[in-house]
């Protein structure tokens, strides 16, 4: 057993010489092979740099001229028709222009009243700030004046809401006021101070719109003197130039219409109220026994009234004395049961058919409309003891004038109508506006002015280029 498993030194040497052998074979192959790959990957290399350097020398040989000089440009290419890039033609630019500064015009009133002062400027009175000569177009005013509540008008505006449009009386149709509000029926009360922005009538969008309905609706009333009235007579009643009490021209046809309301001496109209008197019985025998003793003779009036019962009297300076005296004031549930008030009456006729008669005017016209005159007439009663009549006392008879004469002193105002206009000169006042509201136009202005400009170089620019191509 032991000699089965020892081996002989000599034979192992022999195999590790053997080995080793083998080893050093593997090695060199290695080596060779490895040696190959970098020889392979040397040439790889180089006919890569070549391939470049021929794509290069190609593209170069490519883009020279013929003779491998700079390059230079195809004739045939040069031909070809060259594309134009799309411009906008200069009428369009003129028209946006045209526009733009339409709109910077439209918009100058605001850009003017918007560097107008925060604080409006005080001129009092209108109609004295007229005489002045202080009003002044698209102006921060604060003025003051009595609106003509009674043709004031309703106006829609176009931002939502409603306008009061009236004007200011005694300004003689030059000054107007325009205030908004929120709805048609308001309980805004409208003052007599107003403030705003200050502009021409003829300045607003609607200005005719405004004169030709006024002109339809209202009139201009006058007051005349007797002396005018009478110097416009002198012609015949035919048509008159004159001016009125404020001095304002006017013209009086044949056909105008002329009132003239009188107070006559004497004539005075005791009155007692029907809310203490329920007959008219009951308020004559109270007259009756207030006038005992007195030598005043009295009627009812011929026109009616509702809430009083109405008489005239015929009471001499020194008989009114004691009329007031009798007919002191009497009070029943806050009101006066009777009052003395003094007769006043209208007349009203054509201007032809006045006529200026010394210190009167006479009215020639047989007109039952006219007022009645209260004549006192005395009447008799049968005989007395000595046989003469006895006289009673006297009474009072109304008497329709055929041709009613009214002195000059008994005139308390002679007054005619004229087509309402608005002069060249009438302003309105836009209450509620203030400078700094509509500070939004300063900004559409400069932008509408930056557009223009930059419109301008734009064209500019273009008919400059035309000229050169042209050239």
């Amino acid at each position: 057993m032991a000699e089965n498993s020892t081996k002989d030194p000599q034979d192992s040497t022999e195999e590790h010489g053997a080995d080793d052998g083998v080893s050093g074979e593997v090695a060199e192959v290695a080596e060779a092979a490895e040696a190959a790959v970098a020889a392979v990957a040397a040439e790889a290399a180089v006919a890569a740099e070549a391939a470049v350097a021929a794509d290069v020398g190609a593209e170069q040989a490519f883009f020279a001229g013929p003779d491998g000089g700079e390059d230079e440009v195809d004739p045939e290419l040069v031909k070809l028709p060259r594309r134009r890039r799309k411009r906008r033609h200069p009428v369009i630019s003129l028209v946006v222009i045209g526009l733009a500064v339409y709109l910077m015009y439209f918009l100058r009133q605001d850009i003017g009243f918007f560097i107008e002062p925060g604080e409006p400027t005080v001129l009092g009175d209108g109609a004295a700030a007229i005489g002045r000569g202080a009003l002044r177009h698209n102006s921060h005013v604060k003025l003051e004046g009595t609106p003509d509540r009674k043709n004031a008008l309703i106006i829609e505006s176009r931002a939502g809401g409603f306008d009061s449009f009236f004007r200011l009386m005694g300004t003689g149709n030059r000054l107007f006021v325009q205030k908004h509000r929120e709805g048609r029926a308001t309980d805004d009360d409208i003052g007599t101070v107003h403030a705003g922005q200050l502009v021409r009538f003829d300045s607003l969008p609607y200005a005719q719109s405004l004169k030709d309905y006024l002109a339809k609706r209202m009139t201009t009333a006058h007051d005349l003197s007797f002396t005018a009235v009478k110097a416009g007579l002198a012609g015949g009643g035919k048509r008159a130039q004159l001016k009125d009490v404020k001095g304002e021209r006017l013209t009086l046809t044949p056909d105008s219409t002329i009132w003239i309301n009188v107070a006559f001496p004497d004539e005075w109209v005791v009155q007692f109220s029907r809310h203490a008197f329920a007959t008219a019985e009951q308020a004559q025998q109270e007259l009756a026994r207030r006038l005992e003793g007195l030598s005043i003779p009295a009627a009812p009036e011929d026109e009616a009234s509702r809430i009083f019962w109405r008489f005239v009297v015929l009471a001499e300076p020194d008989q009114f004395a004691q009329l007031r005296v009798r007919f002191k004031v009497e009070l029943l549930d806050g009101r006066p049961r009777f009052d003395v008030v003094r007769r006043q009456v209208s007349y009203s006729a054509r201007f032809n058919q006045l006529k200026a008669q010394g210190d009167a005017l006479e009215i020639d016209a047989a007109d039952p409309t006219f007022p009645s005159r209260y004549v006192r007439r005395s009447a008799a009663g049968p005989s007395g003891p000595d046989g003469g009549a006895e006289v009673k006392a006297a009474s009072l008879v109304a008497v329709k004038d055929q041709r009613p004469r009214i002195p000059a002193s008994s005139i308390l105002y002679i007054s005619t109508s004229s087509p309402f206009a608005v002069p060249d000169q009438a302003m309105v006042l836009l209450m509620d506006r203030a400078p700094g509201d509509n500070w939004y136009y300063l900004l559409l202005y400069l932008v509408l002015a930056a557009f223009v400009c930059l419109n301008l170089v734009t064209l500019v620019l273009r008919l400059r280029s035309r000229g050169e191509e042209s050239g």
